[in-house]
């Protein structure tokens, strides 16, 4: 198996600190083809995570640019990318994006952050977040139906529940790139965050 085709490469790099070790060439090349294969597979498989673009921040920043000679970086490319059509060929697109997607997106998870909100905001305020930080609401087959006149969850179908007791709490369910969260709220009038209840 070519050492550059599993994506989630035991790096030996630190992500978020660019660190890395001793052997620096051996880990700037498995930088190098995991961004390589990650980028095969956002123009292939249409991923969306920006892994690619995580990986090439990460190669440049740890000074890869004047440690791996260019003959080294067109082998690899030529390397990775046959090494991707072939898997691609052999496998068929749909059997191979999905075989990949979980560990793409596990890749990305740390971009995929969560918006920051404060207790009590208000869940319109919320929902405007969620969207603008690329989270979709989320129906599920499983949910409540809103009561009629019960404006915590009206025209929101990533309702799950909501009671009418208590603090009134309600859950709502938001989905990124494969990956669902979950939102409650508190309060019979204009639902309010509470928090993140995964």
């Amino acid at each position: 198996m070519n050492r550059f085709i599993i994506i989630v490469i035991a790096l030996s790099v630190c992500t978020s600190t660019y660190a890395l070790s001793a052997d620096k060439k051996d880990d700037c090349l498995r930088v190098l083809g995991t961004g390589i294969y990650n980028s095969f597979l956002e123009t292939n498989c249409n991923f969306n995570g920006g892994v690619s673009t995580m990986l090439n921040a990460m190669y440049t920043k740890a000074g890869c640019r004047s440690i791996v000679e260019q003959n080294e970086v067109d082998n690899t490319i030529k390397e990775v990318s046959t090494d991707s059509e072939q898997r691609l060929k052999s496998m068929g697109k749909k059997k191979f994006c999905n075989g990949n997607k979980q560990a793409y997106y596990d890749l990305a998870g740390p971009l995929e952050k969560k918006p920051n909100l404060k207790k009590g905001e208000s869940y319109a305020n919320v929902r405007n977040k969620m969207i603008k930080a690329g989270w979709q609401p989320f129906h599920s087959e499983d949910a409540d139906t809103c009561s009629e006149g019960d404006s915590r969850c009206k025209g929101r179908p990533e309702m799950v529940s909501c009671s009418g007791t208590g603090i009134a709490m309600c859950k709502f369910l938001w989905k990124k790139d494969g990956k669902t969260t979950a939102i409650c709220t508190y309060g019979e009038e204009g639902a309010s965050f509470h928090s993140f209840c995964d």
